[in-house]
């Protein structure tokens, strides 16, 4: 029985032992056996789940590491915020309110967010926190993985929500963690549930999300507050915190929520006073704490204090680099450390100047390739990963076993510091940039060198970057003592069981990217490229983890590599051929993932099958479409040889995906074909002006009104019309699209008389 009520708040599995008979009737002298059952149940249970499947599942915990690599705020700060009437405004407001704060690079907003979730705005009782920091690298970038961070903490904390997201993981199962939409529509279906009471999300540094899917959040965020904010019948809200840099496009975007709903901004680009009178408390707090550490002699102090807070433009993040650098002084006699102080840096740039000048005198290309390394890793290393993948890129370039590697190991953090002083860092066992300016300090705008050699603000190429990890990944692939038997039964696992190939993960995931962002590659390179494209080895099956594709074909299409499909080609290789798992052709990997030079090397082709249809009924132009490759879909178009009206199982058309995902500029194309037809409906009875009404893609709703060729009153298989599905998802912009271009609202608008209509059936007969 006392498990029933763990069921309740806990999200577990419980196995019981029945003892009691089916009455009112109850025997002590069966508990012990029915116990006895139960675990031996359970032993049996876990002995049918192989460890290594345990082993392999990765945790969704991350986002708890991406809050705490940020410092707790110092006591006294933060009040421009907390302070500030409008903060106040949206903390006791009872509506569903939107908090945008904005502030200037270094000047402490993660250290802000981080206070809020963990202090200001605690979980208890009937109020959730959930949050996700954003950050520019592939694990922390993408809004799919913010929102299913940010349900898994709500989830988690309330088991009873799980409803909402059953039948959508039905649906789509895994792949559900990929499908943005529909864990926004389980978001805003669990937290405004009754039940969740007060609910409130907190994104951080929305300026380092994906430049689409931080488009895509404000849209989303936008339409809801447009919806939901002045009206509620909750006792509770569903509140949202957003910080982000006052970028031009994060500006306008939010622009589109009316002015005379609840949302606040909170500009700290126009509270820099105020940040730098808090700047000053904690200059006076770390002196004052620091006292004969830091210098014996108080004059020094006090030269120290007036130089730091007569600087303009200080922040948060220029005071820490600055006392840094005062505390690695290696003279610290008085004469030699007001003369520290009077050439102290006044810029975060100049900062990091001295930093690596510091650091990297006399070793430029040792730290060159260690910020090449971390700059151009596609997520964070960990520092194993590091270790080999450093030694690989200096010290021995040709190892061919990891008995020929000369790893640091364990003194690996203290050799980082050594070199690039506070400029690179190490938190939770991986590796960082102290901050994302530092990233734009170091890497060059264009492929001109734009920085002096002897400085290093814009001394890094992303080309070079990209030549180095591919290198490091393609050298670490070809280790004769990788045990390729081994490797699937152990891919996944956490660092610490998986040192045997520290730099496998890694380099199977992202060589292939890296290898088509660095430009062109030297004939040894090359070869060594095309040698793991071999699928006749067992090496390929490992860097494939698994293999999805039939042959190297296939894996060189959907990679991207041009020279390497063109050696293949040239060899014989079968253009048309399908994989066993999907049935797509290399022309439909290509055309998915948009290698654009891949795919009008297949187009050349006289013998391509332009329009071959998948095992889900999808031709290559129905991949491109809706992943919005325009220009690959255009190079298909003018083939003349794609069916541009080709319907998958699922009944949709090409133009009916790029609807879907609200990809205008290829409706645009699709439609100024004559025989494309928007009145076709999928499965659902549903044309493409349902597809785009319903997902809130105002743009293509507008196109598809203005080709004069949509009916308005149409209904769906559920008897709902656009304006329906448009109102339901709670898309403002398009709901007044419809009405503005006298779309027809039905009598029962909100359904009831389709979902009781069994009832009212029943009714009547009686």
């Amino acid at each position: 029985m006392e498990a029933a009520g763990l069921m309740n708040h806990f999200p577990c599995l419980v196995i019981r032992g029945i003892c009691d008979y089916a009455d009112s009737h109850k025997n002590k002298e069966w508990q012990g056996y029915a116990a006895m059952v139960a675990a031996a149940y359970a032993k049996d249970l876990l002995q049918q789940i192989p460890p290594s499947r345990v082993e392999a599942e990765k945790p969704i915990q991350l986002y708890e590491d991406f809050k705490n690599i940020n410092p707790d705020r110092v006591p006294g700060t933060c009040k421009w915020v907390k302070d500030h009437p409008q903060y106040k405004k949206w903390q006791q407001s009872a509506h569903n309110d939107l908090l945008w704060i904005s502030a200037d690079p270094g000047c402490g907003k993660s250290v802000l967010a981080k206070s809020l979730i963990d202090k200001d705005l605690p979980s208890a009782g009937d109020h959730t926190v959930c949050y996700f920091f954003f950050k520019d690298n592939e694990e922390q970038d993408g809004l799919a993985t913010a929102l299913c961070a940010v349900l898994h903490q709500l989830l988690g904390c309330q088991p009873q929500l799980l409803r909402h997201a059953a039948s959508a993981f039905e649906k789509n199962g895994t792949k559900l963690q990929s499908e943005v939409d529909e864990l926004w529509r389980i978001l805003l279906a669990a937290a405004t549930d009754e039940s969740a009471g007060a609910v409130t999300c907190v994104f951080d540094a929305l300026d380092e999300c994906r430049r689409e899917d931080r488009r895509k959040l404000i849209q989303m965020l936008t339409d809801f507050y447009a919806r939901h904010s002045s009206t509620s019948a909750r006792r509770f809200q569903l509140k949202f915190v957003v910080t982000s840099r006052p970028y031009r496009d994060i500006e306008s975007g939010f622009g589109g929520i009316p002015s005379e709903l609840p949302s606040i901004r909170l500009a700290g680009e126009e509270s820099n006073a105020d940040i730098s009178d808090e700047i000053n408390l904690v200059i006076r707090q770390k002196i004052q704490a620091a006292g004969d550490k830091l210098h014996p002699d108080q004059e020094v102090r006090d030269a120290l204090q007036a130089r730091l807070l007569a600087t303009a433009h200080r922040t948060y993040l220029w005071l820490h680099l600055v006392w840094d650098e005062l505390d690695n002084s290696s003279k610290r006699t008085k004469k030699a450390f007001l003369k520290k102080i009077d050439s102290l840096p006044s810029t975060v740039e100049g900062a990091y100047e001295n930093i690596l000048n510091i650091h990297g005198r006399g070793r430029r290309e040792e730290v060159e390739t260690l910020l090449h390394i971390v700059v151009g890793a596609r997520r964070p290393l960990t520092l194993s990963e590091m270790d080999v993948a450093f030694e690989l890129a200096t010290e021995s370039p040709g190892a061919l076993r990891h008995e020929d590697l000369d790893l640091d190991g364990d003194h690996l953090k203290s050799r980082i510091r050594e070199l690039c002083g506070l400029f690179v860092f190490v938190s939770d066992n991986r590796v960082y940039l102290i901050h994302q300016t530092a990233k734009e300090f170091l890497v060059a705008k264009g492929s001109v060198q734009d920085s002096a050699r002897d400085r290093w603000k814009h001394s890094l190429h992303t080309q070079m970057s990209n030549h180095i990890m591919t290198h490091i990944c393609i050298q670490y692939l070809s280790f004769s003592d990788i045990r390729d038997d081994q490797f699937h039964e152990r891919l996944g696992k956490d660092d610490a069981g998986f040192n045997d190939f520290p730099l496998l993960e890694y380099s199977a995931e992202n060589w292939p990217a890296h290898s088509r962002a660095m430009g062109g590659a030297d004939e040894g390179l090359f070869n060594r490229m095309f040698e793991l494209y071999d699928a006749k080895t067992e090496r390929f099956e490992t860097w494939l983890k698994g293999g999805n594709f039939g042959n190297a074909l296939h894996a060189t299409s959907e990679g991207g590599h041009v020279e390497a499909v063109k050696l293949l080609l040239e060899k014989g290789a079968d253009v048309n051929i399908k994989d066993d798992d999907y049935g797509q052709t290399p022309l439909s990997w290509a055309a998915e993932n948009g290698h654009e030079k891949v795919v009008k090397l297949l187009l050349g082709r006289d013998e391509v099958d332009v329009d071959t249809q998948d095992k889900l009924g999808r031709t290559p132009l129905s991949w491109t479409a809706a992943n919005g490759h325009d220009v690959v879909v255009k190079m298909i178009l003018d083939t003349g040889k794609a069916n541009i009206e080709s319907t998958d199982e699922s009944g949709r058309t090409p133009v009916s995906w790029a609807t879907r995902k609200g990809h205008d500029v290829v409706v645009k194309l699709l439609l100024d074909k004559s025989n494309v037809d928007t009145a076709t409906a999928d499965t659902r009875v549903r044309t493409t002006l349902f597809l785009a009404a319903a997902q809130g893609h105002e743009a293509v709703v507008k196109m598809l009104i203005d080709d004069n060729d949509v009916d308005l009153a149409a209904e769906d298989a559920c008897g709902l019309t656009a304006l329906q599905l448009a109102v339901f998802n709670c898309h403002q912009g398009v709901e007044t699209l419809l009405l503005a271009n006298n779309a027809p609202v039905v009598p029962d608008f909100y359904g009831f008389q389709f979902l009781f209509a069994d009832i009212t059936a029943m009714s009547d007969s009686s």
